[in-house]
C-alpha cells in the first residue's frame, strides 16, 4: 500500500495491510506535528503539507522496492498525509484510547497524567513528556467531544 492523501491516516488499517503471520514484527514510523521545532521556541498549532504526488509516489515505490531487495519479501505500507495536520495529529477518531476515555469524567488532564506517570526522559528528549501530556489531553478531549 502506497498512498498520499488529505484524509487522516488510519494506523490500524496500515497495520492490518502489512500483518503477515510469517513475520514476527511490524515496524512503524508515525510522524506527528509537534509543539515546537528544536531550537525554535515558537509554538506550532499545525503543519500544512503539500506534495507533488506523482513524484512522491514513485519515490515511495522505489523505497519499498529497495527494502524488499535488501530484506526479502515484505509487506510495506507508505502513506503520507497532505493538508493541515494539527498539533499531535496523525490519525483521527479510529485511533482512540477507549480505556482512558472511560475515565473521562475526571478530565483529560487527570487521565493524561495517569497514563504518563513514571515517564522518564533524557536531556535530549525532555520536551517529549510535556508534549505528550498536551497532545494526549487534546486527543482525549476531542474524542470525548469537549474540544
Amino acid at each position: 500500500m502506497i498512498a498520499i492523501g488529505a484524509d487522516p491516516i488510519d494506523v490500524a488499517a496500515l497495520v492490518a495491510a502489512v500483518a503477515d503471520p510469517s513475520h514476527g514484527a511490524i515496524c512503524t514510523f508515525l510522524g506527528t506535528t509537534r509543539e515546537t521545532s528544536p531550537g525554535d521556541g515558537r509554538p506550532v498549532d499545525a503543519l500544512d503539507y503539500e506534495a507533488y504526488a506523482e513524484m512522491a509516489l514513485a519515490d515511495f515505490a522505489a523505497i519499498a522496492d529497495e527494502a524488499r531487495r535488501r530484506f526479502g519479501p515484505l509487506r510495506i505500507a507508505i502513506v503520507h498525509r497532505t493538508g493541515r495536520v494539527a498539533l499531535g495529529g496523525v490519525a483521527h477518531k479510529p485511533w482512540r484510547v477507549e480505556a482512558a476515555e472511560a475515565h473521562m469524567p475526571r478530565g483529560a488532564r487527570a487521565v493524561t497524567a495517569q497514563l504518563l506517570m513514571g515517564a522518564r526522559t533524557t536531556p535530549e528528549n525532555a520536551f517529549k513528556v510535556p508534549l505528550a501530556e498536551h497532545t494526549l489531553a487534546a486527543v482525549l478531549a476531542e474524542a470525548k467531544g469537549d474540544a
